[in-house]
């Protein structure tokens, strides 16, 4: 339970500096793909 968690954490830091920029723009994208 542990490591999940320590790995969950650390893929989501890395997620976050990696798309920073383009978080927004993908949840934009995301929004009009379901409609």
């Amino acid at each position: 339970m542990l490591y999940m968690t320590l790995i969950v954490a650390m893929f989501v830091l890395i997620y976050k500096r990696t798309n920073e920029i383009g978080y927004k723009t993908a949840k934009r994208r995301f929004a009009m793909e379901l409609r």
